[in-house]
C-alpha cells in the first residue's frame, strides 16, 4: 500500500513538472490530440467496416453519419452552415483553452490544466472528421432504456471525460484557482 502512495505522489509531482514546462506540455497537447484522432479514426474505420451492428454488454455498435451535432441535432441544414458555423466556434473555444493554459501557467491545478488538454482533444478528434468528410462518424449506442437513441464515438468520450476532469477540478482545486475571499 505504501508503494502505491509513493507511486501516485511520484506521479503528480511529474504531471506538476511536465504542466509547469510550456515544451513538455506543448509536447502533451500535441500527443493527446494526434492519439486522439488517431485512436478515434482507427474505431471509426473499425465500424464502417461492420456488415452488421455488434453488441457488446450495454452497447451497439455501427456505423453512422451523423450530419448534425451531438445526437443528430441541426441534421436538417446545409452542411456548409454547419461546418463554418463549428469551425468558427471550434476556433473560439480552441483559443479560449489556449489562454485559460497560458493564465493558469502560475496556478497549481493539475486536474483543471489536464482536463482542459483531455478536452480539447476530444473537440479535435471530432472538427477532424467535420473537415475532412462533412461529416462526424459515430458508432457506439448505448442499449439502455431512455439512452438507447443517442450514438457516439471516442472523441465524444474524450470530451465527457475533459468536462468531467474540469468539473472535479473546479472544486478540488478551488483554493489555488479563487482568491482567498471570493
Amino acid at each position: 500500500r505504501l508503494d502505491r502512495v509513493r507511486r501516485g505522489g511520484e506521479m503528480r509531482i511529474l504531471l506538476r513538472r511536465i504542466l509547469a514546462s510550456p515544451k513538455l506540455l506543448a509536447g502533451l497537447i500535441i500527443f493527446f490530440i494526434v492519439g486522439t484522432i488517431a485512436i478515434d479514426q482507427a474505431l471509426k474505420a473499425w465500424a464502417i467496416s461492420l456488415l452488421f451492428p455488434v453488441d457488446f454488454f450495454f452497447f451497439r455498435f455501427f456505423a453512422f453519419g451523423n450530419h448534425g451535432i451531438f445526437g443528430g441535432y441541426l441534421a436538417g441544414l446545409d452542411p456548409w452552415v454547419i461546418r463554418i458555423f463549428f469551425s468558427v466556434l471550434f476556433g473560439f473555444l480552441t483559443l479560449g483553452i489556449a489562454l485559460g493554459m497560458y493564465l493558469l501557467r502560475p496556478k497549481e491545478a493539475p486536474l483543471l490544466k489536464t482536463g482542459l488538454i483531455v478536452y480539447a482533444s476530444g473537440i479535435f478528434g471530432n472538427v477532424w472528421d467535420r473537415m475532412t468528410t462533412g461529416v462526424v462518424v459515430d458508432y457506439a449506442a448505448f442499449r439502455i432504456p431512455g439512452l438507447s437513441g443517442m450514438a457516439f464515438n471516442f472523441a465524444d468520450a474524450v470530451v465527457f471525460i475533459g468536462a468531467v476532469l474540469i468539473a472535479v477540478a473546479i472544486f478540488r482545486e478551488a483554493d489555488a484557482l479563487w482568491f482567498a475571499r471570493n
